[in-house]
């Protein structure tokens, strides 16, 4: 109910918005900030991108709709960029994405950043100026 009237205040300022839909979320991940995972990596940990989907896709039918409803605004997936077409990884090659269940590390957060980048320019090309 919060993020609408945000939205639209600020759409109808002109400005571009993007809404960053959750990350999948690793329950039962705990190894990302570990002394020993980081002076010796971590094992590999997935969950499957279907449950991932499912749990978050309540959240994202409203994101969407707000985006819909109020041109200028671009949801950006992050689960492109973390997940593979059967699984999300917490930890790739012993390499940390996430630091726990639902906090990116700094290698995982780089790997949005593309996407990040082109979604802001997509929302920038689609906003519109202020009305006066």
């Amino acid at each position: 109910k919060g993020l609408e009237p945000i939205v639209a205040k600020l759409r109808r300022a002109g400005i571009g918005v993007v809404l960053i839909a959750t990350v999948p979320q690793m329950h039962g991940y705990t190894d990302g900030t570990t002394l020993l995972s980081q002076a010796f990596g971590s094992a590999d940990f997935e969950i499957s991108r279907s449950d991932t989907e499912a749990e978050r896709q309540p959240a994202l039918d409203v994101e969407s709709a707000i985006a819909k409803a109020w041109p200028g605004t671009v949801v950006y997936d992050p689960n492109p960029a973390l997940c593979d077409d059967d699984v999300c990884a917490a930890t790739r090659d012993g390499t940390p994405r996430y630091q726990d269940e639902t906090h990116l590390s700094v290698p995982g957060s780089l790997l949005l950043t593309d996407g990040l980048s082109d979604a802001i320019s997509r929302a920038v090309a689609e906003s519109s100026p202020p009305r006066r």
